[in-house]
């Protein structure tokens, strides 16, 4: 189920700015999505994500956001380039390089 979730994410996140950071807090990213709680309700579709991927650089690239299952649009997101990640962020994305948050 994740991986055509994450295919459409893919392709839609292609042209998004990147922001650099030294390192990534997982509380940013709840804070994010807090921020934008109104935007995740206001449609059944719309699912808060987090999408990270280690760089060969040893770098972190995260992209969280909304992303609406129905219409396959990205409807708000950040992009992070970080140094480091912190561990709360880590074991989130232990398992898995996509994380739906609920």
């Amino acid at each position: 189920m994740a991986i055509p979730i994450l295919l459409k994410i893919l392709a839609v996140i292609v042209g998004l700015a990147v922001t650099a950071l030294v390192i990534l807090h997982w509380r940013t990213i709840v804070d994010w999505f807090r921020g934008r709680q109104t935007l995740v309700e206001s449609d059944r579709a719309n699912i808060a994500f987090s999408l990270q991927e280690k760089l060969q650089t040893g770098r972190f690239k995260t992209v969280y956001g909304v992303f609406n299952t129905r219409t396959n649009t990205l409807k708000e997101a950040e992009a992070v380039e970080s140094a480091k990640i912190d561990h709360d962020l880590r074991e989130v994305h232990r398992d898995s390089p996509l994380v739906i948050v609920r």
